[in-house]
């Protein structure tokens, strides 16, 4: 255990914390979320999670050397079971299985597009024939479309006048 000459000058040991805030700024590379194969297939991606889980899960397992560097094993091994049992709850939470309805709200779609995937093929089916259930880990990612990107009429109007002088 590393130790620190407190302000009375005895030996202390050190803050874990100072430890931890000293990495803090360690950062793991960005991972790509693509879920689509050449031909435009659906492949079965990891869970979509978010750039400050995946920044924190590695913040932690940093951390975990940091102090076991230091000596302080208790606390290594505190963070890298917190670690793994986040990981775990990451992976488990992808294989959730969604109602189409569900997975339309989670994938920013209509329920009939997906249906038609999971029908293609392009999505796999989790559930039953007549009662398809799709995992999440396998949901699309599509956008959730801007604010104001509504129909404009106006504009619809201006386009088709512009292709008809245009012919």
């Amino acid at each position: 255990m590393t130790t620190r000459r407190s302000e009375t000058g005895r030996n202390e040991p050190a803050d874990p914390s100072r430890i931890i805030a000293a990495h803090a700024d360690t950062r793991e590379p960005e991972k790509s979320l693509d879920t689509r194969e050449r031909g435009g297939k659906v492949r079965s991606p990891k869970l979509h999670v978010s750039e400050a889980l995946r920044s924190l899960l590695h913040r932690w397992t940093t951390d975990a050397a940091t102090l076991r560097g230091y000596g302080d094993s208790r606390g290594a091994d505190m963070l890298e079971r917190l670690t793994n049992e986040a990981r775990a709850a990451i992976e488990s939470a992808g294989d959730e299985l969604l109602t189409l309805e569900q997975a339309a709200r989670v994938a920013n779609m209509h329920p009939d597009s997906l249906r038609h995937l999971v029908a293609s093929g392009r999505i796999p089916n989790a559930g039953r024939r007549g009662a398809p259930r799709i995992k999440r880990a396998d949901v699309p990612r599509r956008p959730a479309k801007a604010e104001g990107s509504a129909y404009d009429p106006g504009a619809d109007a201006i386009a088709i006048l512009s292709r008809q002088k245009g012919a």
